[in-house]
């Protein structure tokens, strides 16, 4: 099993690093700066690791992802950890609803 940060760097290095260059050449081939451009992220993840990414190197960037999926494994996963960690019902369910 692969520990979080090794995974966090496989997904950095090989899934961040290569879309940012394949961008970067798509841009730079039409004259247009990285930071001058709008980013949308499909498939950006529960925390939006790719749009917190982007934003430090674009103008704008949006993420967007499957809501459903969210709902379903997500919110529920995160909901769950904040009760076994001892917090009470309103509260986790406060904490997962704003993303705390």
């Amino acid at each position: 099993m692969q520990s979080s940060k090794s995974t966090a760097n496989h997904d950095y290095s090989n899934v961040f690093l290569r879309a940012k260059s394949d961008i970067e050449s798509l841009l730079s081939a039409r004259g247009i700066k990285t930071s001058e451009a709008s980013i949308l992220v499909l498939g950006c993840g529960y925390n939006y690791p790719d749009v917190i990414l982007w934003s430090a190197i674009a103008k704008q960037v949006n993420g967007i992802d499957v809501l459903e999926a969210f709902w379903k494994d997500g919110f529920m996963a995160r909901y769950k950890n904040f009760r076994k960690n001892g917090w009470g019902i309103t509260k986790s369910f406060a904490a997962t609803l704003f993303n705390r």
